[in-house]
């Protein structure tokens, strides 16, 4: 009785963690076309040129979504917007699909429309970011810009993945459960 009763908790545990990782309903990146310069400079928290000098992330987790965030480190060169440092990152997702700005490049130029987002920076496919080269639209209409603050961006925060987590002790729970029934069909 007390078998069973241990047995239906597990059974419970494991299927309601395993029901929490079932993936949510998504659709695929979908972009009305960026908006004209002036409207992306109004709605925009900061906007610049910079040279990516790294690109780091995702991260390698059990669970991968195209939206798990990318840091690109930027050397700023001009600014539109924004109080920046010389060295500033942005994140985007990791793919397309998911909207990320999947081009970046290190040693590439780009000019930047970024939004703030959890005290980051932002940015993805559906704004005006592009290679600094195909930017002489934008370049116009912005005119002169400032140059950034000096100084690097601060420590970025590292998240646990919850649905590791939760793989994890899914896959444990699972272990635990089969040595003790081992040892108990032994000791029977």
């Amino acid at each position: 009785m007390r078998t069973t009763i241990v047995w239906m908790l597990i059974v419970l545990l494991s299927a309601g963690i395993v029901f929490s990782l079932a993936p949510a309903p998504a659709s695929a990146c979908s972009c009305a076309g960026p908006a004209p310069v002036q409207e992306e400079l109004n709605r925009k928290t900061a906007v610049f040129s910079g040279k990516v000098t790294g690109v780091a992330g995702p991260n390698r987790g059990f669970i991968r979504s195209s939206a798990d965030p990318v840091r690109i480190t930027f050397e700023v060169g001009k600014v539109w917007k924004g109080e920046l440092l010389a060295q500033t990152d942005v994140y985007t997702a990791s793919s397309s699909a998911s909207c990320g700005y999947d081009s970046f490049a290190v040693g590439k130029e780009y000019i930047v429309y970024a939004s703030t987002d959890k005290d980051q920076l932002v940015t993805g496919l559906c704004s005006r970011t592009k290679l600094l080269t195909a930017a002489g639209e934008d370049l116009q209409a912005l005119g002169n810009g400032y140059g950034p603050l000096p100084g690097k961006s601060g420590p970025t925060r590292n998240v646990p993945l919850t649905a590791d987590i939760a793989a994890v002790v899914v896959l444990l729970a699972a272990a635990v459960s089969f040595l003790v029934t081992r040892k108990r069909r032994r000791s029977s």
